[in-house]
């Protein structure tokens, strides 16, 4: 069963302190949160990457071996190639 904003709402308001840190299993803090065309919400545990040549949304890092990055909007795990990188260290946004 998917998890919906109305059942996180729920999760939040049982005797969560305000300031709660909300983080994944492994203690990594979402630190990038979009919404998809659909008005779903995406957390992630790291900043895009770049943006996709066909879709024209964000890229993440993959966790699939031979790929470089992930497109959540595509569903599909991309080559360097597909996708324009975004360098953060220019102040590019993502």
């Amino acid at each position: 069963m998917a998890l919906t904003v109305k059942d996180l709402r729920e999760m939040l308001n049982v005797g969560l302190r305000d300031d709660a840190i909300i983080m994944d299993i492994q203690r990594q803090d979402f630190v990038h949160i979009i919404t998809d065309g659909d008005g779903n919400l995406m957390l992630s545990t790291s900043r895009p990457i770049g943006v996709c040549n066909r879709s024209g949304e964000y890229v993440y890092p993959s966790v699939v071996e031979g790929y470089v990055g992930y497109c959540p909007e595509t569903d599909e795990d991309l080559y360097e190639i597909e996708f324009k990188k975004i360098n953060h260290e220019k102040g590019e946004r993502g």
